[in-house]
């Protein structure tokens, strides 16, 4: 049973100004490894769109505030996460200036 649906959509230059300072807030430790090894215009839609599925997140479960605690990784070529009390799924889009997360929460 669907217990959530979640959407959020992120402007990529929003996040010019405080980029590194949001993305200590905003990505788990392993996304972070992974964001400091990109360049400038890498960095910013790696951030928008983990920022984006993170919100999406929230929004489909009113829960998991502290967005660094949750980790958005690839597994056999899949979107996954860390989190364990539902089944997630999870997309993130990019397009030019913006970057998409949707997400879709399922009880176990």
């Amino acid at each position: 049973m669907i217990v959530g649906i979640g959407c959020d959509i992120v402007k990529v230059n929003r996040l010019i100004k405080k980029r590194d300072e949001i993305a200590k807030k905003v990505l788990s430790k392993e996304e972070y490894i992974i964001y400091i090894s990109y360049d400038d215009k890498r960095k910013l839609e790696f951030l928008s769109g983990r920022f984006a599925i993170k919100e999406a997140i929230f929004k489909a479960c009113n829960k998991f505030s502290d967005f660094s605690k949750i980790n958005v990784y690839f597994e056999n070529g899949k979107l996954c996460t860390n989190i364990e009390i539902f089944k997630v799924f999870v997309s993130i889009s990019h397009e030019d200036d913006y970057a998409i997360g949707y997400c879709v929460m399922e009880d176990l």
